[in-house]
């Protein structure tokens, strides 16, 4: 029988904008372990500092590929020499915007192609360069360096960033590469299309259809991957990059799930099919502006058949990942224990992720983990989900089972128990479930010397939050416990330690008094390095991007909106403030998008056109335009005070700024006073469903009340009472 390997060559370390400090190369190691990875990509390879630690730290073998220094580390995964760079240029009037995935024969090869393209531009401040040259010339570069080297188009259908996007790509590959189209073998379909779809249009026959993660994140690697078949060697990676018999086809996302599959807004909603987008000319219901065309409409656009000829068809498996398919099966947050302890102990009975989701006997995943289990990976291997196309960078949601369907086998689901049961295994070694893997940081005292006055002075709790490593973190923070202390030192040590750049860090709070309070902090710490962040008010940065106030329209005062309102207040009965505060509270809900024809719809829209008439907007206003900006926001970590308080459209535009950056949030959720102005209890579960790595960590300690006034506190909410308020 032939043998398969899985190979993810698209992915990022630690030094690219917006991904994981946990990018290490033995994390990465360990969590191809997991996955069930024989071969994974270095990423970034162009950014000298982490060459160099691909320098140290890994060592060729006799397959063409590198492995850990002495085997260190649990996971055993092969390595090739990779990076993506992202073109950005002018060219046949139109601004274009590709990435590329370039895999490298060698070590050698990868340090003339970073030494290479660091004579053209600026390869230092982020692990995927942004160069101002042609996709062709980059082609030209990487061949020169190495006739072997590999250059993919990668997630070819991304409106944003790619070969065919309906944002800034091309409509064939010819007009891309010119002269060296001839060079390009494969083509990544990225996580919003399949191959079937590719395979629509027959330009693209001659190509290789390939897959991979572009992991951001250890725990995002695999979620697409690259089937190779016979040896595991460079010779047959770079058959199966030209499409030869070592391509066994490719490990795909539901192309659905993908954020880019539809056509829509982010902020106005809901999808759009590219039916009812062709219906519409192109321009979104709710705003009149021209829709973000997503994948599916744009192979649609260039397709020129209705299926694929099955010869050409290689084979596909799609698969939700694992973690995500627990979130149903367990019918938990994806960031509770109960999550990553079920899932370390699947992958450690079962030997990996994929082992699990591709291979095992349903039997045996029943035997050991339920019937809910079982039938959830059955169905996810039959194709048989409910699907909810994601669109303008919001992902899509894949539902495997029903409430019903899990409730009805519930009653047998092991996995909500620790009633496991073994069977009888070999003794091969088992990756070491996550839970149990050890954290590849500097010791806690070699961190705080490193950060100097940063860390000082800091409880175990603070001092974590501050120096946490990860993408996104919510801090739960009660009253006295230094959370504007925590999130300035946060903010401070992302800075120092270079994990973030003074001029592209940005702070948010909710009142002028409470940025001005933050900015003194962080210049207390920074010195005048504080000036360059950015310390805002969420309407002071919705108002610098907004396009009404481009376009000429002012704020307005209280009571020239009371005047505008008075008139349609009265028509239903209602107080000029009484009126504007339900205004107020259905924008920040978002609700407006979705009033139904009646007295209070005819009212508000009557309300709007005034305003519009007269170019004047409210603060509510500023949320709403700055959402349908397509600005492309700067910023690399992002940081947020008193979340408990944000409304939804507050919190789509705090996701929109932070979508390329880290996120940090800090807040009481039992603190929330504006629930008149739509703050949302759940927000911190809301934050959890956005960003799937998020970590939440709880800060204990009141150090501003005495003991006494603690304790009666705590007696009084032990006893239930009072009870909150639910907005």
């Amino acid at each position: 029988m032939t043998s398969k390997f899985f190979a993810d060559l698209h992915i990022h370390s630690r030094f690219s904008r917006a991904t994981s400090k946990a990018l290490t190369l033995e994390n990465i190691n360990l969590w191809a372990g997991y996955k069930g990875l024989n071969l994974v990509g270095t990423g970034d390879m162009t950014h000298p500092q982490w060459l160099k630690e691909i320098e140290e730290n890994l060592v060729p073998g006799d397959d063409g590929f590198y492995g850990l220094k002495d085997g260190a580390g649990v996971g055993g995964a092969r390595f090739v020499l990779t990076g993506e760079v992202s073109a950005i240029y002018k060219h046949s009037g139109r601004t274009r915007k590709i990435h590329l995935l370039v895999v490298a024969p060698n070590l050698e090869a990868a340090i003339n192609f970073s030494q290479a393209l660091g004579r053209l531009g600026n390869i230092k401040s982020d692990g995927r360069p942004i160069l101002g040259l042609k996709a062709r010339d980059i082609l030209e570069v990487a061949l020169n360096c190495h006739p072997e080297m590999q250059v993919i188009p990668a997630h070819v259908w991304t409106p944003w960033f790619s070969l065919f996007g309906s944002k800034s790509g091309y409509d064939a590959l010819e007009e891309c590469f010119e002269d060296l189209s001839s060079h390009i073998k494969a083509l990544e379909t990225g996580l919003s299309s399949d191959p079937f779809m590719n395979r629509l249009v027959s330009s693209l026959d001659k190509y290789a259809l390939v897959s991979s993660s572009d992991a951001h994140s250890p725990e995002k690697l695999g979620r697409e991957a690259t089937v190779i078949e016979g040896e595991l060697t460079f010779n047959s990676l770079k058959e199966a990059l030209a499409g030869g018999p070592a391509l066994g086809g490719t490990v795909e996302f539901f192309p659905e799930e993908g954020k880019y599959h539809l056509d829509g807004h982010a902020s106005c909603g809901p999808a759009i099919t590219p039916e009812k987008t062709s219906e519409l000319g192109g321009l979104c219901p709710v705003c009149g502006k021209p829709v973000t065309v997503g994948v599916l409409s744009r192979v649609l656009e260039l397709s020129d058949r209705k299926e694929p000829p099955s010869q050409i068809l290689k084979p596909d498996w799609h698969i939700l990942p694992l973690s995500e398919l627990l979130t149903q099966v367990l019918d938990r947050g994806p960031a509770s224990k109960e999550i990553s302890q079920a899932y370390a102990k699947l992958v450690g009975e079962f030997g990996s992720e994929f082992n699990l989701l591709l291979s095992v006997p349903l039997s045996d995943i029943e035997a050991f983990a339920g019937k809910v289990m079982a039938r959830a990976v059955e169905k996810t291997r039959l194709g048989e989900v409910e699907t909810s196309g994601g669109y303008d960078g919001v992902f899509g949601k894949i539902t495997v089972l029903s409430r019903e369907e899990r409730l009805s086998l519930e009653g047998q689901n092991l996995l909500f128990t620790s009633q496991f049961k073994p069977r009888g295994r070999s003794n091969r070694e088992k990756p070491t479930p996550p839970s149990q893997a050890p954290k590849i940081e500097p010791p806690l005292t070699k961190r705080r010397a490193a950060a100097g006055g940063i860390l000082s002075s800091l409880s175990q709790d603070q001092l974590w939050a501050v120096t946490y490593n990860g993408a996104s973190l919510a801090i739960l923070a009660g009253p006295g416990s230094g959370k504007t202390s925590v999130l300035v030192r946060r903010a401070a040590f992302l800075i120092s330690k270079g994990v973030s750049l003074s001029d592209r860090t940005l702070l948010t709070t909710y009142t002028r008094k409470a940025a001005e309070a933050l900015r003194q902090r962080l210049k207390e710490i920074l010195g005048e390095e504080a000036d360059k962040v950015k310390i805002e008010t969420l309407h002071a940065l919705a108002f610098n991007y907004s396009n009404l106030v481009k376009n000429g329209f002012r704020l307005a005062d209280s009571k020239v909106l009371e005047a505008l309102a008075a008139e349609d207040a009265a028509k239903l009965g209602l107080t000029t403030k009484n009126f504007l505060s339900r205004i107020c509270l259905i924008k920040n809900r978002l609700e407006y998008l979705t009033l139904i024809e009646g007295p209070f719809k005819r009212a508000y829209d009557s309300y709007q056109f005034k305003k519009e008439a007269l170019k004047i907007i409210d603060f509510d206003d500023l949320i709403i335009d700055a959402l349908n900006s397509q600005e492309s926001f700067p910023y690399i970590a992002v940081l947020a005070d008193e979340f408990q308080d944000f409304s939804l459209a507050q919190f789509r535009f705090l996701l929109k700024l932070a979508s390329n950056a880290s996120l940090s949030v800090i807040g009481d959720p039992d603190q929330s006073i504006y629930g008149f102005r739509g703050a949302r209890a759940n927000i911190f579960e809301e934050l959890a469903k956005e960003r799937g790595d998020l970590i939440e960590r709880e800060l204990k300690i009141n150090y501003r009340s005495s003991p006494y006034v603690i304790s009666a506190a705590e007696a009084v909410r032990l006893s239930g009472g009072p009870p909150r308020k639910a907005f």
